[in-house]
Order: structure tokens, then sequence, then C-alpha cells
């Protein structure tokens, strides 16, 4: 407006801020709340439209008109010419097509099936910043989810001045797992003006292992550092099978003794000792249901009228947590009278927990797995050795692997879901995958 000349590069960053909303927005044209957003304490989503209609006037994307309001905010009227609003005016809104993605440099990776309200949506937090560390929570490999129009696993806005500013910046205000009930950030530090915006003196180092995704399913596995002063590894697998459902595995590992657990943000009602259910406004709802060991203890407390859910196991050296989080749109389609949780049915998908029994087969593949999903030509198996199909044996070396198989027409492509490295063995054979990496299997 001013007709100073610019670099590219002013554009280039300026139309990123609104692109970057389009990536994490949620079906219903709002976002997640990330770190210090402090528009609405205590809000579990952020509004975007009005920024969005700054961004279709002066950039005159359809993909922003989807997700503005009908008026530019007068807040921002003063930045676009008058030719800018008739632009706005006139532009037709495009719903995006934009599917599962990720931002590396920020270190958040995109889950969803879909643009419906009836879609899913989780985003998982695995950055940590060296510009900005004051504005970032202890939620590292947290995870904020979204189904059937509500916040079912939220983040939420802080304010700078409130004194429970350090309470809603750290982990029990977070879906993360955490050790001996030691939260992720340590050692609060105020600021020098006094207005309560403040940092962590330590927050854990995250790193990303792996990221697959396709049509049919999506897979993350990061770790981080934020307990290697207690010796203990951690690491988070998040599958999102998108016919309508995510598992999560919580890994910790350790020479010695530890407490372990996992917290869960809302408020649940307890259907048994491994099954928890949340119920919303609109009569959707959130099923967690531990599918490996049984917990041997499940709190609950709130904090600003937010409710948290937080499972635990007694002291151990090694521990693995695998949730099933599913979301269910109606009273007719939650999950209910199960006697027997080693044999589920969830949207089609048959899942078989062999902690008993390690003899089961998924459709024709044979397997030691102790527990698997298999759905027409999709199959998922978790802490096996060896897979036996077509008359073939893949040994799985290195430890225990998980892994997902698909059929394809030209054969089998095997893809490592685990989080360390892995080495199949076929014929005498071997070849070595990393987690998230692809292998088509010959023979």
């Amino acid at each position: 407006i001013n007709k100073i000349q610019m670099k590219p590069l002013w554009d280039e960053r300026i139309k990123g801020l609104f692109d970057v909303l389009v990536k994490i927005a949620h079906p219903v044209k709002n976002a997640p709340v990330l770190q210090d957003d402090t528009g609405k304490p205590w809000a579990e989503f952020n509004e975007i439209g009005s920024t969005m209609a700054l961004g279709s006037a002066l950039f005159a994307e359809p993909e922003y008109k989807y997700f503005s309001s009908d008026k530019i905010s007068s807040s921002y009227y003063w930045m676009v010419t008058q030719e800018q609003v008739e632009t706005f005016k006139k532009l037709k809104p495009v719903k995006p097509e934009i599917q599962s993605t990720e931002l590396p440099q920020t270190g958040y990776y995109i889950m969803r099936n879909g643009w419906e309200i009836d879609d899913l949506h989780m985003i998982i937090s695995a950055g940590l910043t060296k510009e900005k560390p004051a504005h970032q929570h202890g939620d590292m490999l947290g995870i904020q989810a979204y189904a059937y129009g509500n916040m079912i696993l939220p983040n939420y806005q802080v304010r700078y001045y409130l004194e429970d500013l350090a309470e809603f910046k750290n982990s029990f205000t977070k879906n993360v797992a955490i050790v001996d009930s030691v939260p992720h950030g340590r050692s609060w530090k105020g600021n020098k003006g006094g207005s309560g915006f403040g940092l962590w003196e330590r927050l854990p180092q995250p790193k990303v292992l792996g990221w697959y995704k396709n049509p049919k399913i999506d897979f993350f596995v990061g770790s981080h550092d934020g307990y290697n002063d207690l010796g203990v590894e951690t690491y988070r697998q998040v599958i999102f099978i998108k016919d309508g459902f995510w598992l999560v595995r919580d890994h910790f590992i350790s020479d010695n003794l530890h407490k372990y657990q996992q917290v869960w943000q809302g408020h649940y009602s307890k259907e048994n000792d491994q099954h928890l259910r949340s119920v919303f406004p609109n009569g959707a709802g959130l099923e967690i249901i531990q599918m490996g060991q049984i917990p041997n203890s499940i709190n609950t407390s709130t904090s600003r009228g937010k409710g948290r859910l937080v499972f635990g196991y007694n002291e151990s050296k090694k521990t693995v947590y695998t949730t099933l989080l599913y979301p269910f749109k109606d009273f007719e389609t939650r999950l209910y009278d199960f006697k027997d949780y080693d044999h589920l049915n969830v949207e089609g998908w048959e899942i078989l927990n062999n902690r008993n029994d390690k003899n089961k087969s998924a459709g024709a593949i044979d397997t030691d797995a102790a527990l698997l999903l298999h759905k027409n030509n999709l199959f998922l198996f978790f802490d096996c050795t060896f897979l036996q199909l077509d008359n073939k044996t893949i040994s799985i070396k290195d430890g225990n692997g998980d892994c997902l198989l698909e059929k394809k027409d030209n054969g089998w492509i095997i893809v490592n879901f685990g989080i360390k490295e892995i080495t199949i063995v076929i014929n005498d054979q071997k070849t070595k995958i990393i987690p998230g990496s692809s292998h088509q299997l010959k023979w």
C-alpha cells in the first residue's frame, strides 16, 4: 500500500503463515492449541475465520476462503486495498485437498482422514525450537485429537498472569507419557518483568524416528531424552487406522525400577479396569481401552474445570502401554458389553490379543505376535519374531518387531512400524528396515 518494494521472501513468508493454518486446521474450520496460545484461557481450539479472511484478501486463495469469516475484520481492514476487498467478495471457497502432512522444521505431524465434520484429526508435537523455547510446553510427543465435532483429546490456551500458567504449560494438562510423576518441564522460571510469562530451565529434546502415511493408515514414532537422567528410554508409536481409530504405544525401558504413567485429558467414567469412556454434549465420545497389560492404577482429577485421567503401572524396569483410542459418533456406535477384550471387532478390523494364546492367525498369516489387527489386505503385527505367508517364513531379528503387511497386486509390502531398526530374514537373505520405511517382499 505504501509502494515500498519488498524482497520476494517477504511475500513467501507471509503467505506461509496462512498455508500452515490450512495444514493444521480441524474439519470444523478452527485450529488446535499449540504452545502459548493466550487469546482465551482454557479454550480448547483457536478461531481462525478472521485471520483467514485477511489471507483470502491478500493472496486470493480459494482454500483460505474455505476457513474465512464472511467479512474482513475492522482490525485488518486497513491492511488491504479496495481492489483486494472486492477480490475477497468474489472469491469462491474451495475445500482443501491436503490430507495427512507434516511440518518437520517445527516438529508437528498431522493425521487426518478427511474434511467433513465427522472426520478424524490428530496433531503430534515433536519439536523443540531454539529461537523461542519460552513459549513451549511440557508436551513432547504429546497429541491432540478431534472427532465428530469435538476435541476428544484437547490442549488448553493459557494466560501469562494467571497463577496456573506453569501447571497448564506442563505435562499433567497434556496427552503424554511420564515417569515417576515427573513432568517434562523442569524448574519453572518467571520473567524479570513479573508479567507471569516464563519458561522451563529444561525441556526434553525430541527425536522423530519414523513417519509413514498412505490413504488407509498413518504411522509416527518418536523418542525424547526427558528421562535420561533417570536412566529411562521413552518411545511413542501412533498408528492411525483411517477407518476410525488410533493405537498408541508408549515404551519405557530401564535397568532400574520406575513407575510409568499415561496422561489423557477429559472427563471419563470407568467401564472396567481397562476400559474408560468420555461422552460429549452432542452424544459422541471416546473409548480408551488398554489392550496390553492392565494398569495397576487409574486416577482422575480436575484443574480449572478441565479433567484428566492418569493410568499407572507399579514399579518395573520395562513397560509398554498399548492403548486403543476409539472415537464414536453416537450411542449406537460405542463399544460396549465386551466380555473378551482379547478378540474385538472395531470398524471392520479384527483385533486379536495373543497374550494368552500364541497360536492365532490373521487371515492366511501365522505369527507369534502378541497383538495383531487385520482387515481385508492389511495386517498389523506387534511384538512378533516371525510371520508365515505364501509358504514362506519371515524371521524378524534384533528383538520383537512391529510391522504392517499390505497385499498388493504384485506381491506384499512390509513396513517397519516399530521403535527401532529391524532385520528380516527370508531364505537366508537379510534386509534391514528402519522405522517408517517399507520393503517389497519378493520370492
